[in-house]
């Protein structure tokens, strides 16, 4: 059936008038700035690119200096501006290009001042007061060394990470700067996150201040690079050589930072400047340099040789001059290129169960499911098999020496007859590989395979910046950079595919991924006047990628093994369908979402204008933001099968019912069961659940825009006291599709409308559904900084930030634009099929033809077992309030101190809520509320999950946050950070559910008991930065002089990065066996005192377990979530630098790297599980460090040339 325009659309079209005259009535205004700007202007981003540079200029008395001129000068660009100080004495260079700068002051009746080496750093005020001597102009006084290295003019909480910082410290392969996120306090650890394919630049997932991890803001050359369809990581990350500085904002952001709520982070690149500079550099790593990791049940796998790794990284960065003083360039390339051979154990049948031999496990019993009563499995008979060629039961595998032989009957019991073997199942088991290990001694398969394959995966990527003075007034920057990628992991079933092998550096999806990022900017600021400046700048990046199974374009169900109904006639549509075996590995495609093959495009524009108004600095701009997704990916809300369909094969099916019920047609108990009643109900072909999602439109699209409007005064009071205040203005628009608007499904029983989706845009349903969302999101920031001395300082702010998350992944692709096929048995114990008839063989049924609805009116009937998630008509964005007090004390020495209170508060903190989660403990899907009000629906009464994105509650966040510093000097730099804080809520982060995400209740009367200690809190969490030169060699404190021991000694330098975080929270789960709650979790109850042994062993408890005890009726557990705390982390990454001179120009480091250099296994959460057995409270396993699945010690070396 072809897919209605109205379902699809095309991506270039637009949403319809009035969507149109609201957009223009909000973007005319920015468009004019634009176009004014961009016109006149010179390429930088807003204040968040550049860094501001503010001063007092004083007489030897002390008294202010009106009317001197101040010159700056770039020492790299020999670019200069220069101000007269007002009639307080003060100076204000906003617009900064990050760089080092040169002051000069003269005035008539003064000596000439100058100060050289001011680093001016990237959304940062740097003051450098003036003390003016009395004397001639042509008489200077040189001032030497930085001015104190104090925040005196903002209230924010911030750090920076220069590019010296970055290059010296131990960055594991792939060379992230992210990594170093571990040292900033108030972070979370950074973890990997998501497939290669979805998540190519390998960025890493984190928490800032107890907020959400979707409230992170990273904007590169002032861009922001979300990754839209998941915006708690970035689409892009530059190359590490192509850093210049990276700045982190945590608390009381400028009224310009918007669309953040956790961290405003800014992300400048390098810039040429009149000296060629560069680099030339390569990593190695390999198995050889890498320690045996830590693998608990796998250990077996820890003999021998270590699996094949090879890691290299290759690449350079060139910057110069194109015109002196007047147009420069800078370049830098990476390639990374990961190699393994990976390994894995896998559960496969043998020879004689393909054949229908079940006899070596005598310990259970295999029911044959078409005897017996058919509503209620009970009466079953055990399947035998004859030994008489003759007999319809035979099977030639039962003979005399079978192990279940009877000689009275002269068959074999557990043994299934060949003329029952789906024919299908058979053409299927054909591609397995054959088992190559032994089975247990209880004659169990478990692990009888061992695979191995080979695993690439190669990322090669650009950056490039361009600047160019073109006046005095005028100045552009343009910056482009670009990735690709390409990566293929194996799977373990060979031809039959299965589950990926693990251990991948982060793939999770079987077969071939490949794509590009782009990223680009252009940006400009034009001095107006002296005192009136604006910059403007407009982004765009694309986020391209695909993953692609193996077999693709081949309809294997359909064509290959005869199964009515799966595959379809499109190429994403084509392969192996899913055939999932209770016991065993999965057969076919083990992901539903596969292949999927996405572009996903961003655009911002920005207009900023900065007033100097006597002691008054005014900024005011405003930001337009349009993200999209557009994709093909036939991936559905609680959808167990993709494209190609799948099916399910459980144990019951093949079990008989020893106890019925009252109602004469369900069991509490079965017979006991093993993996094999799982592969007897696959060898019948027999499935207790089936299905398939139907993708209408070949690509479907969304997409949404973000406004944002903002003025700030950043006022100084007085020449010690600075207030900063500003009011900032955000709308988010409701998503639509390019021809229409969104979906949304009607929860209101009282509605005309219930229980069906409006489809918005078509018929009499309006373009945004009616959902309504604000207009009126003001977010006031103020705050102050005190410089109570020369060497104390003392800042305070609060302010208020919209959670900016938009939640286009969970709209993308609702009813009707994916259709969904859910078919399931009435019964555990019963195949797919009507109730009271003989059981068939859903393999050679088949799936039942998907068609796409009809959209009539814009109001259509959804099916009851069909998921939806969107907005509800009131939607209400939560926001968080942050604060901050704060003392620096310069120490003397290069040293610097800070201390302070840092807190948070989410208000309507957002989750994804399930309207149909279980709202009566015990009753099951009786105690859905939409199952209960759609019994007599069309459709069937509603049992699938119906989630919106809605206020749940609100959390908070206090925090001891302290750091010493010491600036490089003398060969040493330092920074010790440390928090101390707690952080509570409802939920962990806005696109998580409550209870399948975070582990909680979404029984309303008792939402107040998700209120806990967040997933990823830690209380303590503790981080040093060390570079040292050695002090030994030439020009050093020992070993100076002309020694054959000076040159053997001089040049080492000594860099790491040091952490501690104390251990995660997590809770202690009963077995649920009586809850029957859809939706939410039931605790353990606790019995005893909690005490923890802190022993590490998968036989050995972590905590000692006499204190749980499963709960075993139907109410609520007595212990809370989050109570229990894990083991501890530590890591020390180091690295060892022998620098060589060349020549003046050309130095040359071979660096050996160590990354946990002391092999601590940085052990997982124990087993919160108690339906778990034996396993509960044990530890078994080792947590993402954000290290591609390594966290063992890891050596590697590097040659490292700069120019």
């Amino acid at each position: 059936m072809a897919a209605p325009d109205s379902i699809h659309g095309k991506e270039e079209s637009m949403n319809g008038p009035r969507q149109n005259r609201i957009r223009w009535k909000l973007l005319a205004p920015l468009g004019a700035a634009l176009i004014y700007g961009m016109a006149m202007a010179r390429p930088v981003a807003a204040q968040v690119l550049y860094g501001t540079l503010v001063g007092h200029v004083t007489d030897p008395n002390g008294a202010a200096v009106p009317g001197a001129k101040v010159l700056i000068t770039n020492q790299g660009t020999n670019i200069s501006r220069d101000v007269a100080s007002d009639s307080a004495g003060d100076y204000n260079f906003t617009d900064v290009v990050p760089g080092t700068y040169t002051v000069q002051v003269t005035r008539e009746g003064f000596k000439t001042y100058e100060r050289k080496d001011v680093q001016v750093t990237l959304n940062a005020v740097i003051r450098a007061d003036v003390p003016l001597q009395v004397g001639t102009v042509s008489q200077t006084i040189e001032v030497k060394g930085a001015p104190p290295a104090l925040q005196t003019d903002t209230p924010e909480v911030h750090s920076n990470l220069e590019a010296s910082t970055l290059e010296q410290l131990p960055m594991p392969p792939g060379m992230n700067y992210q990594y170093a996120y571990r040292a900033l306090p108030g972070f979370s650890p950074p973890q990997n996150s998501h497939s290669i394919p979805t998540n190519p630049s390998r960025s890493l997932a984190f928490n800032v201040n107890g907020t959400s991890n979707n409230q992170n803001n990273t904007r590169i050359d002032g861009v922001s690079t979300y990754n839209v369809q998941l915006p708690h990581v970035t689409s892009y990350v530059p190359s590490l050589e192509s850093i210049q500085e990276v700045n982190v904002v945590t608390d009381d952001f400028d009224a310009e930072q918007g669309f953040a709520g956790g961290s405003a982070i800014n992300v400048e690149t390098k810039s040429g400047t009149n000296s060629f500079h560069g680099s030339v550099f390569e990593n190695h790593s390999n198995n050889h340099l890498t320690a045996w990791p830590m693998l608990f049940d796998g250990a077996d796998a820890n003999v021998g040789n270590k699996p094949k790794l090879v890691f290299n990284e290759l690449g350079g960065a060139v910057g110069g001059p194109i015109k002196k003083d007047k147009l420069f360039f800078f370049s830098s390339y990476q390639g990374t290129f990961n190699h393994r051979n990976l390994q894995a154990f896998g559960t496969v049948p043998t020879a004689a169960m393909i054949n229908g031999d079940l006899s070596m496990d005598t310990t259970h019993i295999i029911y044959d499911p078409t005897t017996g009563d058919l509503n209620n499995a009970s009466g079953r008979a055990q399947f035998s098999a004859s030994a008489d060629s003759a007999d319809p039961t035979f099977n030639a595998l039962c003979t005399p020496t079978s192990a279940t032989y009877s000689a009275s009957t002269n068959s074999c019991l557990n043994m299934i007859p060949t003329a029952r073997l789906d024919p299908i199942t058979q053409k299927i088991l054909a591609y397995l590989p054959s088992p190559d290990r032994p089975v247990n001694s209880a004659g169990q398969v478990n692990r009888d395979l061992f695979v191995s394959g080979p695993f690439h995966f190669h990322r090669k990527q650009v950056d490039n910046k361009i600047n160019f003075a073109a006046t005095d007034k005028f100045n552009l920057i343009g910056t482009f950079g670009f990735l690709h990628y390409d990566t293929f992991a194996p799977t373990r079933l060979g031809k039959a595919l299965g589950n990926v092998i693990s251990g991948s550096g982060g793939t999770s999806n079987p077969g071939n991924g490949s794509g590009n990022t782009y990223r680009t900017t252009i940006m400009g600021t034009y001095t107006l006047t002296p005192n009136f400046l604006l910059d403007a700048h407009f982004g765009y990046a694309k986020q391209g990628t695909a993953s692609v199974q193996p077999f693709l374009g081949t309809n294997i169900g359909s064509d290959v093994l005869g199964i009515p109904g799966t595959n379809g006639t499109r190429n994403f549509e084509s392969g192996w369908p899913e055939f999932d075996i209770s016991g065993f590995d999965t057969i076919g495609i083990d992901s539903n979402f596969m292949p999927y093959y996405r572009h996903d495009p961003q655009y911002q524009y920005v207009a900023n204008f900065n007033w100097q108004h006597g002691t008054h600095n005014v900024r005011f701009g405003t930001d337009a933001y349009r993200m999209g997704l557009n994709h093909q990916q036939a991936e559905f809300l609680s959808a167990a099968y993709g494209a190609q369909g799948g099916f399910n094969f459980n144990r019951a099916v093949t079990q008989s019912c020893l106890t019925v019920n009252a109602d004469g047609i369900t069991c509490d108990e079965s017979s006991p069961n093993s993996r094999f009643n799982g592969f007897a109900s696959f060898l019948l072909g027999m499935s207790n659940q089936d299905g398939k999602a139907l993708q209408v439109p070949d690509v479907y699209h969304i997409h949404t825009w973000l406004y944002s409007a903002y003025v700030r005064d950043r006022w100084n009071f007085r020449p010690r006291l600075t207030f900063d205040y500003g009011l900032r203005w955000e709308y988010f628009a409701v998503p639509a599709r390019p021809d229409r608007g969104i979906e949304r499904y009607d929860s209101d029983p009282a509605s005309a409308t219930f229980n069906q989706v409006l489809v918005c845009g078509v018929g009499s349903v309006p373009n945004n559904c009616g959902i309504n969302v604000s207009k009126k999101l003001f977010a006031p920031r103020v705050g102050f900084a005190y410089r109570a001395t020369d060497t104390l300082v003392v800042r305070a702010g609060y302010g208020i930030s919209y959670d900016p998350y938009f939640g286009l992944e969970a709209l993308r692709d609702n009813y009707p634009i994916m259709v969904q096929l859910i078919q399931s048995s009435f019964s555990d114990f019963f195949p797919v099929g009507t109730q009271g008839t003989t059981p068939a063989s859903s393999l050679q049924t088949g799936l039942v033809a998907l068609t796409a609805p009809s959209l009539g009116n814009g109001v259509i009937p959804i099916p009851g077992e069909v998921g939806f998630s969107g907005w509800p008509k009131n939607f209400k964005r939560g926001y968080v309030e942050s604060w901050n007090i704060s003392v620096q004390k310069e120490l003397g020495q290069g040293f610097t101190a800070q201390a302070g209170y840092v807190g948070t508060r989410q208000v309507r903190q957002m989750a994804y809520f399930n309207l149909n989660a279980g709202q009566v403990i015990g009753a099951g899907t009786a105690g859905e509320p939409l199952f209960n009000q759609t019994l007599t629906a069309p459709t069937g009464p509603r049992s699938a999950d119906s989630i919106e994105l809605r206020p749940f509650g609100s959390g908070h966040y206090n925090s001891l946050q302290a750091k010493l510093e010491k600036r490089y000097a003398k060969g040493l730099s330092l920074t010790v950070a440390y928090t101390w804080g707690k952080a509570i809520d409802m939920v962990d982060n806005s696109d998580e559910n409550p209870g399948a995400d975070d582990g909680r209740l979404q029984l309303l009367q008792y939402l107040y008991l998700n209120r806990a200690i967040a997933g990823y809190d830690r209380t303590h969490s503790l981080s040093v930065i060390h570079i040292w030169d050695l002090p030994f060699g030439s020009g050093q404190r020992w070993l100076s002089g002309p020694s054959v021991a000076s040159k053997i000694a001089g040049g080492w330098q000594m860099s790491g990065l040091a952490t501690w975080y104390s251990g995660a929270p997590f809770t202690a789960y009963s077995s649920e066996g009586a809850w029957n709650t859809p939706g939410s979790r039931q605790t353990a109850d606790q019995v005893g005192p909690i005490r923890r042994t802190g022993v590490i062993d998968p036989n050995a408890p972590y905590y000692d377990v006499s204190a749980f005890a499963d709960v075993s009726s139907a109410r609520l557990g007595t212990m809370g979530f989050n109570t229990l705390r894990g083991p501890s982390q530590a890591n020390w990454d180091l690295g060892i630098y022998r620098k060589f001179k060349l020549s003046e120009r050309y130095n040359l480091e071979f660096r050996t790297l160590s990354f946990n250099f002391t092999n601590a296994p940085p052990f997982d959460l124990p087993d919160g599980e108690l339906g778990d057995g034996s396993s509960f409270m044990s530890v078994s396993g080792t947590v993402n460090v954000a290290r591609e699945s390594l966290s063992q010690r890891q050596f590697e070396f590097a040659l490292r040339l700069t120019f």
